[in-house]
């Protein structure tokens, strides 16, 4: 070895010593960060939100945040699609809920598709910091929670949630959580504005560092039809922002799920929808109705055409959501007002609480 060979071997191993002292700096190449499968962006629910994210949740008060976090969760649970589009992948879950009281709870959950094996209710017996924290970070290593769901925001955070020190803190603690999560959820409330104002991502209640602090946020919107609400993507750090989905609400005896209706903007009935509509209210106009009258009536509605109607009628009649009787020539129509098809597009409140689905 000659001088300079001798001169560069110690200089290496000068800076490998150094490298090896430090304390708080962590660094890597480019190639290593390529290499390194674990820093590849993946999906937790297929085009929609990624892995090793916080996801803020808003809306005003009974919109369905809790619902949809829910469903979310039955989804996740059972590895299915949610919204009937969006693949979840497979995980356990566990909700932070101080919002919900068992019973309502058990209701849902009869309903909800789910492995409920893989969803966890907990609560925190004192304020979220230090100790309980950790104790909350064990039980999600032993465990193997994948999801962490935070009902509400303001029922954990410490100190004011305008005050930008105590949000900051709130999400220093958050981040360390995601270490041993696949994702968190995060619901929060809106702030009080013009209602003819449309929210944005700084529509968030409380401190603007709480949406700049998130990786996305998705706002749920009560549309111009009150049948149907609306997700929007208003923030997204990793890709654009998906355009909006429009769902409603599919509840029965049996089942409470999400049906997908659609990606737009400014959601527009679809023609089936309204026919289905127009029928119904043509009947109920006339308490009783024939059959040119209800072609009539939805024609001017516009609804589909004569045919259509035919087929939606006799439907209808075998799933009893219409009645039919014999009047000298004619036949005469009248409406089941306890099924549940009258009651959603005649805008009739069922029997069942609407505070089950807030």
């Amino acid at each position: 070895m000659n001088t300079e060979e001798f001169k560069n071997s110690i200089l290496e191993e000068a800076d490998q010593i150094v490298k090896k002292n430090y304390v708080y700096l962590l660094s890597k190449t480019v190639t290593e960060i390529m290499n390194d499968s674990d820093s590849d962006m993946k999906y937790l629910v297929e085009g929609m939100i990624f892995e090793k994210t916080i996801n803020l949740i808003s809306g005003h008060s009974g919109v369905g945040k809790s619902l949809f976090t829910q469903l979310l969760a039955g989804c996740l649970s059972l590895g299915s699609d949610f919204l009937d589009k969006y693949l979840c992948k497979k995980s356990n879950v566990a909700f932070l809920d101080r919002e919900n009281e068992d019973p309502v709870l058990k209701e849902r959950y009869k309903k909800i598709d789910s492995d409920k094996d893989s969803i966890f209710y907990l609560d925190l017996e004192t304020e979220f910091k230090g100790e309980a924290v950790n104790e909350l970070e064990q039980f999600i290593q032993q465990n193997d929670i994948d999801v962490l769901i935070i009902d509400t925001m303001v029922r954990f955070q410490r100190g004011d949630e305008n005050n930008s020190k105590d949000v900051a803190s709130f999400f220093a603690i958050l981040r360390k959580l995601l270490k041993s999560l696949k994702s968190i959820f995060l619901i929060h409330h809106l702030r009080k504005g013009n209602p003819d104002e449309k929210a944005g991502n700084m529509s968030a209640r409380g401190s603007s560092d709480i949406p700049a602090s998130v990786d996305s946020h998705f706002l749920i919107e009560q549309t111009k039809n009150a049948d149907f609400l609306t997700i929007r993507n208003v923030k997204n750090r990793l890709v654009k922002e998906f355009s909006d989905v429009t769902f409603k609400i599919v509840s029965d005896e049996d089942e409470l799920r999400f049906e997908f209706q659609g990606t737009a903007f400014d959601f527009k009935e679809h023609k089936l929808t309204k026919t289905k509509r127009l029928i119904l209210e043509a009947i109920e106009l006339h308490n009783e109705a024939g059959f040119d009258q209800i072609v009539e009536y939805v024609k001017d509605g516009g609804g589909y055409s004569c045919t259509n109607i035919r087929k939606i009628i006799k439907d209808y009649e075998e799933d009893n959501v219409i009645m039919t009787r014999k009047d000298v020539n004619k036949i005469l129509y009248s409406v089941n007002l306890e099924h549940k098809e009258v009651q959603f597009h005649l805008k009739i409140k069922p029997q069942e609480s609407i505070d089950l689905y807030s």
